[in-house]
């Protein structure tokens, strides 16, 4: 019987089902692994950018979820007169307003109608849309 890709004459020990030698059937399944090591590097690489992509979003959720959380003030206080959101949560009760932390004088929260408020608990600042220039 002849290798239906080359011709050569195959011994009956070669006979093979797709009627190739053995010399072809190895360069055949060389080049079908050739073609999915090639595949499985290119999903690699795939699979190396989305990773890349996932870790930057993440950072970014997290400077997200660092620049929108409530600071408790046990942890620190805001600038001095910056108006910030503020709130208070007990018990009892939660409140939220805007207000100041002046440390001018008698360091103390200053609601936006000028009511002192000894007892906030939580503060952060206030984030606000960007402006965009209107086209000339």
């Amino acid at each position: 019987m002849e290798c239906e890709k080359c011709g050569r004459l195959m011994p009956i020990q070669e006979n093979t089902a797709e009627g190739l030698c053995r010399k072809c059937k190895v360069d055949q399944l060389q080049a079908s692994l050739a073609k999915a090591n090639k595949n499985i590097d290119i999903w690699r690489e795939t699979c190396q950018l989305c990773e890349r992509k996932v870790e930057v979003l993440q950072a970014e959720v997290e400077r997200l979820k660092e620049l929108y959380r409530w600071i408790p003030v046990e942890e620190r206080l805001p600038e001095s007169n910056l108006q910030v959101n503020i709130c208070e949560v007990s018990p009892s009760i939660t409140w939220r307003s805007v207000g100041r932390y002046n440390t001018f004088g008698m360091k103390r929260w200053r609601c936006q109608d000028s009511v002192v408020s000894p007892a906030v608990t939580h503060w952060k600042p206030i984030i606000l849309p960007e402006r965009k220039e209107k086209d000339k």
